[in-house]
């Protein structure tokens, strides 16, 4: 037998084994094969296929190029490499290729269907990127995985309900297509659809157990429409996860149901190990920087109508210009809002990014020679953390995320005393930065103006007690609950009056205090706020905000103290337990923070049988208010302004990061 049978025979050998998957063994074949016939193309091409099923991504591509060099162009092998192009995170080689195969077959749907898939997910290109994936179906349109992909190109467009359409189209296809699963769940969530979110995460569970991060997503989407079903044991199973490095819930997902920093900094690790690892060569190495004003740029998914927008852009429009130059650039929707215009005006600079990759706006970043990056609720919104990644700027900061980030390629995060005390600044990888007594003095809602409106106006009783929760839902949590109906089964005349998010969540809280024999209209649920003043005179017209462990108020908090309501928080470990309890030592209020649900029950009860004490909180919250010493952006500005100059002349002496702010 010559060497061109014998190779054949193993050509065929090593593709049988392709077939039952056992690629290690169909390597050793072809590569036999090959030493039988040095140089050729089509055995070279196998081995490619080879090493890209067994992760051996750059030899995969050296063979297909080989083969590319060898042969006149063909479109199945300039697929191919463009494939492998995408998987190794090159994707304007990627494009190139693709689009080389397509010159030269125009109807070559998988390789449409390819390219859609990379400008939607790397390229973020999603418009181009569906006009592809559309040319595609219109030659294969049963295709399943193009039909999955479609639905990831509407979703980021913000056009849901199409999405689903699209999914659905690939799941009829294919009823267990675990993209198409995944998929479908977060565009129910997108949709605020929680309890059919739900019921999605648990399909996609039982059929691909082993998905990272699924069980976060599950119990995330149950707290968001209040359904506790297995929460015990689902949150257990979470936390005894990530405790074994395992990839079980999202950092901010996490933050929600978790009373352990440690836990919450391990999740974070690897999260981000898993997602935005730091990149092998910085941008910034080291280069000193020589500006009249120091350059500080802001980085945010949520530049729009929405709380991260509405609670930073008094603080941008008050930085002092004679010496801070300020940058903002948008990676998310622009929603043509009032206050997205405003804060496009609040910057000297601004660029929206959204349609940039990481690489290229870090390359802004490092081009513009800024000194200070603060990306916006890092994990909480799109914020792409993977920009930082790049290490564009000396200095990074965490603003918004209370927990660490788990890179090193963060130095500091937004906190104040309470929230982190110096004894946990261990338990961050950033270091903490506090420019006074409490980290939410950079926001103060606006007066509230004209009378207020009546009980009855908004279904509440005239004269029985009003306690207020104004929490997201996700937030209300088993442990906190049967302390609120232990309330009203004892305060005669009381109502709870709750947040109208989702009616699913108000079914299922109703049907809870039912389970805990308390009329389901006991609970008040108050719809969406037609304006801004209208939600702030509702914490104006309650009697007591009884705030939620382990994820307290935040920006509602702020809310409810300017309005004059009185608070009362249950603090923990983790910071988000804690933000609600540094506003209230700020206003001097330590007496309204507990750290656990005994001595909670305890206080709420003395509070609602002393009016008289709860009238001497709400005087001295209205003195707060008025003399700014709670919420004062303005001084707030001052101080961070001081600590950002402190960041940088450490920097520019080459000094580590270290924690910078007021004394206790």
């Amino acid at each position: 037998m010559n060497a061109i049978e014998k190779a054949k025979r193993l050509v065929e050998k090593g593709n049988g084994l392709i077939g039952s998957g056992r690629f290690p063994a169909a390597l050793v074949t072809f590569e036999e094969a090959l030493r039988l016939l040095p140089g050729h193309p089509g055995i070279l091409n196998n081995l490619g296929v080879v090493l890209e099923k067994l992760g051996r991504l750059e030899d995969a591509l050296d063979k297909y190029e080989m083969v590319r060099r060898l042969t006149p162009p063909h479109p199945g092998l300039l697929n191919n490499c463009a494939v492998v192009l995408r998987k190794l995170d090159r994707p304007a080689e990627a494009l190139e290729r693709f689009d080389q195969a397509l010159k030269l077959k125009p109807d070559y749907a998988e390789a449409l269907a390819n390219r859609g898939k990379l400008l939607v997910e790397q390229l973020d290109r999603p418009a181009d990127g569906l006009a592809g994936l559309d040319r595609s179906l219109q030659y294969r349109p049963d295709h399943a995985d193009t039909w999955s992909n479609r639905a990831v190109a509407l979703a980021r467009l913000d056009r849901p309900a199409e999405a689903l359409a699209s999914n659905d189209r690939a799941l009829a296809l294919d009823p267990r297509h675990p993209d198409a699963l995944h998929n479908r769940a977060g565009v129910l969530e997108q949709m605020k659809r929680f309890e059919d979110a739900a019921r999605a995460w648990e399909r996609v569970l039982e059929v691909t157990p082993d998905q990272p991060y699924i069980r976060g997503r599950l119990l995330h989407a149950r707290l968001q429409c209040c359904e506790w079903r297995d929460y015990d044991a689902l949150h257990a199973r979470i936390e005894e996860g990530v405790a074994r490095g395992e990839k079980e819930d999202a950092p901010w997902h996490m933050s929600v149901h978790c009373r352990s920093p440690e836990l919450m900094l391990r999740c974070a690790e690897i999260f981000n190990a898993d997602h935005q690892p730091p990149i092998a060569t910085p941008l910034w190495s080291g280069q000193p920087y020589d500006h009249d004003r120091l350059r500080i740029a802001w980085l945010s998914g949520g530049l729009g109508n929405n709380v991260e927008a509405q609670t930073i852009v008094g603080l941008i429009e008050r930085h002092d210009r004679a010496r801070f130059e300020t940058f903002g650039i948008s990676v998310g929707r622009n929603d043509a809002s009032s206050m997205r215009a405003r804060v496009e005006a609040a910057f000297d600079h601004f660029v929206d990014a959204r349609d940039w990759t990481d690489r290229r706006t870090a390359q802004w970043l490092r081009d513009q020679e800024i000194d200070i990056l603060i990306v916006v609720a890092p994990y909480m919104t799109d914020s792409r953390l993977g920009i930082l990644a790049h290490r564009p700027v000396p200095l990074q900061m965490n603003w918004g995320f209370l927990g660490s980030v788990g890179a090193d390629y963060v130095d500091y995060m937004l906190t104040d005393r309470h929230v982190v005390p110096p004894e946990h600044e261990g338990l961050y990888r950033e270091k903490a930065l506090r420019p006074a007594k409490t980290m939410m003095s950079f926001y103060a809602p606006p007066e509230i103006a004209g009378p207020l409106p009546s009980r009855g106006s908004l279904g509440l009783p005239e004269n029985g007690f009003v306690f207020c929760c104004f929490n997201n839902n996700y937030k209300i949590q088993p442990d906190i609950f049967p302390h609120w109906m232990g309330l009203l089964r004892d305060v005669e005349g009381s109502v709870l009056w709750l947040r109208d998010a989702n009616a699913a969540a108000s079914a299922n809280l109703r049907a809870e205090a039912v389970r805990h024999g308390i009329a389901a209209d006991r609970l008040v649920f108050a719809p969406f706020a037609a304006t801004y003043d209208e939600y702030l005179k509702r914490f104006r017209v309650a009697d007591l905000f009884v705030d939620c462990p382990p994820y307290n108020a935040h920006t509602t908090a702020c809310e409810a103290l300017w309005a004059g309501l009185p608070l009362v928080t249950c603090g923990g470990e983790t910071a988000v337990s804690r933000v609600a309890g540094g506003l209230l030592h700020a206003a001097g209020l330590a007496e309204l923070v507990v750290d656990n649900l005994a001595d909670y029950d305890r206080l709420v009860r003395a509070l609602v049988a002393t009016p008289q004490r709860l009238a001497d909180i709400r005087a001295a919250l209205d003195r707060a208010r008025i003399d700014r010493t709670l919420l004062n952006p303005e001084d707030f500005c001052r101080r961070l302004e001081a600590t950002f100059i402190a960041m940088h002349e450490r920097q520019r002496k080459g000094l580590p990061p270290a924690a910078i702010g007021m004394p206790a």
